[in-house]
């Protein structure tokens, strides 16, 4: 898929699940995806960070305050998460 492609795709998405996000955490590797979202006047865009230690407690917290929610038909993301964690 284009970019273009992707993010009208994202925004059906959005849409049939009737969710209108605060924010956009985008890979800042993805430079022309972003800048597509942009045009298309996705809302709150901002670039994540790739910081591992920070996304884990960042994760973490959002999970525990119940800010973040995971649709069980997720199973990919599900079955990753246990794993989702600091290496001691």
């Amino acid at each position: 898929m284009t970019d273009a492609q992707y993010s009208a795709a994202v925004r059906a998405w959005l849409d049939d699940l009737d969710i209108d996000p605060e924010g956009t955490f985008v890979d800042p590797s993805a430079k022309s995806f972003s800048t597509q979202l942009w045009q298309d006047r996705h809302p709150g865009l901002a670039r994540a960070s790739n910081e591992v230690d920070d996304g884990i407690r960042s994760v973490s917290s959002l999970l525990t305050a119940g800010w973040l929610l995971v649709y069980e038909s997720s199973e990919g993301l599900l079955a990753e998460l246990p794993g989702y964690g600091w290496n001691p």
